[in-house]
């Protein structure tokens, strides 16, 4: 795609006032009844309106509608073929997640599909593979996964009259080059656990370690590096940026013991990629106009309320 241009994506949304329900739009009304969008901003963690159509409104539905039994709040902890391949069945535990005792429960079933994210899929087959439950799975499980390069960026209003928690979450992209897509983010009011992850944004590389650069940042910004120490009214006052990169990177994903904990064994990663690519935030570039028409563009797409 040629730089310097703005993609705005629009996304269906049925807005309303007056919280009506409404046939399903999505599945030729087979589906639950939802209701209109309220513009609330909590697309990201969790519509609590049935306005957005995620899992528990689609897949997860119509299977138990079509008969399947979900049972919810549950943890597999172990897999065990009851023959060397699989063929006479598995034996299946699991654990409970919630309550102040974690009851175990053995299923015994004919197969097997794991569908638990990359993370939760993974750890469970190394944690096998180590056990040795499943003994053929592959010596290259955990390795070369894909990523979308993201880096997670952050603008703050330092305004009191602004509030960037409505609307909807993701409503537009913009594409600052052939590699690079940033979208805005946004989290409802009262969401600002994500505030205690931020920090002041300091370029690594060169000589001097990053984390002495960050220090150097501090002495600098004294005060925005105060402001970050208080998370309340971050979903408010900062929009996020998500950037993400169509760059040839990989992982490799292991189970290691961290030396802050090493008791257990928890899931690692590390950069797998021949060529190590370093990442270029194009943030500071367009803020500082070194994007042609992209402070412009960029208020427009992030800032369509302040423009």
């Amino acid at each position: 795609m040629a730089g310097n241009t703005l993609f705005v994506r629009l996304r269906w949304r049925c807005i309303s006032e007056n919280r009506e329900k409404a046939k399903d739009p999505y599945f030729l009304g087979e589906g639950p009844d939802r209701v209109g969008c309220e513009l609330c901003g909590a697309c990201m963690t969790g519509c609590r309106r049935d306005a957005k159509n995620t899992l528990d409104k689609n897949y997860l539905f119509f299977a138990e509608k079509f008969g399947a039994q979900v049972i919810p709040e549950r943890r597999v902890m172990d897999i065990l073929p009851l023959s060397e391949d699989g063929s006479a069945g598995y034996r299946v535990t699991a654990v409970k997640t919630t309550g102040i005792f974690r009851t175990e429960t053995v299923y015994r079933t004919k197969g097997v599909v794991l569908s638990a994210g990359v993370l939760g899929t993974l750890s469970l087959l190394l944690t096998m593979k180590e056990k040795g439950r499943l003994p053929h799975l592959s010596n290259h499980l955990g390795q070369r996964v894909r990523t979308n390069s993201e880096a997670i960026l952050s603008v703050r209003a330092n305004a009191s009259d602004v509030d960037f928690s409505k609307g909807v979450a993701i409503t537009s992209s913009v594409h600052p080059d052939d590699h690079t897509h940033m979208e805005p983010v946004r989290y409802a009011q009262g969401n600002d656990f994500l505030g205690l992850l931020a920090v002041l944004m300091t370029d690594g590389g060169g000589r001097v370690p990053r984390i002495c650069r960050y220090a150097a940042n501090v002495i600098q910004h004294p005060v925005s590096f105060l402001r970050l120490l208080n998370p309340f009214g971050f979903a408010r006052r900062n929009l996020i940026v998500l950037v993400m990169q169509t760059h040839d990177n990989y992982l490799n994903v292991s189970r290691k013991h961290r030396k802050i904990w090493p008791f257990v064994k928890t899931l690692s990663s590390s950069q797998a990629s021949e060529k190590k690519i370093r990442f270029t935030s194009p943030l500071p570039m367009i803020l500082c106009g070194g994007w042609p028409g992209g402070w412009t563009a960029f208020r427009s797409a992030f800032f369509p309320k302040y423009t």
